[in-house]
């Protein structure tokens, strides 16, 4: 009788082990549309792309790197306000994570190359609307 139940417990833990939980079954999803929203923008499918990113911040919308990698694929889709939009939300969600754990060099790094990109997108914002302008 011991030995059936060690089977038991034995097969349970094996079972865990390959279906995931719903975290982990979120955390794919996540990484998947991030990783397919990725693959998109650098095929230069920015729809593709856009949707992607979009999925992935509805399965987490604390997460800044969807905010930002959206905010990339609107700018190539000439989505202004929208890219400019992402774009401050995922500085506002690197904030807020930094906050919680300021001695994460990854935080500080990451908010730091979110403001660089968001200077560079309103500059070259900036520019594309100027050119509008003097080619009417």
């Amino acid at each position: 009788m011991e030995k059936i139940q060690l089977l038991k417990n034995n097969i349970n833990k094996i079972y865990k082990w390959i279906n995931p939980t719903p975290c982990e079954r979120r955390l794919s999803k996540l990484d998947k549309a991030h990783k397919l929203g990725e693959k998109y923008f650098y095929k230069k499918k920015y729809e593709r792309a856009e949707k992607m990113f979009r999925e992935e911040i509805n399965l987490d919308p604390e997460w800044p790197l969807g905010y930002q990698w959206l905010g990339r694929a609107l700018l190539y889709l000439e989505e202004f306000d929208g890219a400019i939009s992402c774009y401050e939300t995922a500085i506002k969600k690197m904030q807020e994570l930094r906050q919680r754990d300021p001695f994460d060099p990854e935080y500080k790094r990451g908010l730091k190359v979110l403001c660089e990109e968001f200077k560079t997108l309103k500059d070259v914002i900036r520019q594309v609307q100027e050119e509008d302008a003097n080619s009417k």
